[in-house]
């Protein structure tokens, strides 16, 4: 394994912690009950409809971990039609580094790392420069959705070949709004998995360096339960996957009510021993 890959593993022992409750989860938290329950889905959905707006909390802890913790990796960006790689350290000109760009051991993009970009001026006080960045030939939940968080960034072009790639506009505002120090903002693109797809990225900010880090949308899915009686506790018939924060009309992360016209029923309701099964186990008074 090379240093690089050595470093990112080493990183995920440390604070795999830390991470463990946003990252990567189709069916929701590791806790929650009725998690291998039979769920009638009404969509599969990451982003599409994102009616909240903005990505949910997981996304915004595990990005914010990455800006806090690292990994960190310097960049330096080009002016020139030929930019580098997102994953080559500046400077660093071995064909090794430029032909297998940071990591190499899961070729499926470049999630989990912090960047630092020095790039080039462009007169009058702002710069601007170009890097390459690709999706890599695997993705375990089968989409090519990414999320690209930055700092200090005030314009983000991004292109594949001649063809721009605009920003998802279920993300909205746009750009999407962080809630740590480590990113100022993020857009959400839909890229497309392929171990020759490459997108030319452009940065330009007020300032000489900035940071820029891409999340894995799919990495970041909830499932997200209808609550009808609104006591926390959604229902498992009625859901959906997706990386948005829930909203009104699935607005609970956790399901298995067994009566949803009744808010003093839910699994971890107090029983009273009343004939009724309150707390969804299947009987009254345990």
């Amino acid at each position: 394994m090379s240093s690089r890959g050595a470093t990112i593993v080493a990183f995920v022992g440390l604070v795999g912690v830390a991470l463990s409750g946003c990252s990567a989860g189709p069916e929701g938290d590791p806790g929650e009950l009725g998690r291998n329950e039979a769920v009638g889905e009404t969509s599969q959905a990451v982003l599409s409809p994102c009616v909240s707006g903005q990505l949910n909390s997981g996304f915004m802890t595990h990005a914010c971990n990455h800006a806090l913790f690292g990994p960190w990796y310097g960049a330096r960006a080009a002016s020139t039609t030929t930019p580098p790689w997102f994953g080559v350290k500046a400077g660093d000109t071995t064909t090794n580094a430029v032909e297998n760009p940071l990591p190499s051991v899961t070729d499926s993009g470049y999630p989990h790392v912090y960047y630092t970009v020095t790039l080039p001026s462009a007169g009058g006080g702002v710069y601007s420069g170009k890097m390459k960045f690709k999706t890599g030939s695997t993705s375990a939940l089968g989409t090519g959705d990414y999320a690209i968080a930055w700092n200090n960034v005030t314009s983000i072009l991004v292109k594949q070949g001649a063809t721009t790639i605009n920003p998802d506009s279920s993300i909205s505002p746009s750009p999407g709004v962080m809630s740590c120090s480590g990113y100022t903002g993020y857009n959400v693109y839909p890229f497309t998995i392929g171990a020759s797809t490459q997108y030319d990225i452009t940065l330009t900010a007020n300032t000489p360096t900035v940071n820029i880090s891409f999340e894995r949308i799919a990495d970041h899915r909830k499932r997200l339960y209808q609550d009808l009686d609104g006591d926390g506790w959604g229902n498992s018939g009625v859901s959906l996957l997706s990386a948005c924060a829930p909203w009104a009309a699935y607005p609970v992360t956790q399901g298995s009510d067994c009566n949803e016209s009744n808010a003093s029923i839910y699994p971890t309701a107090p029983e009273t021993c009343d004939g009724v099964d309150s707390n969804c186990n299947g009987s009254d008074c345990t």
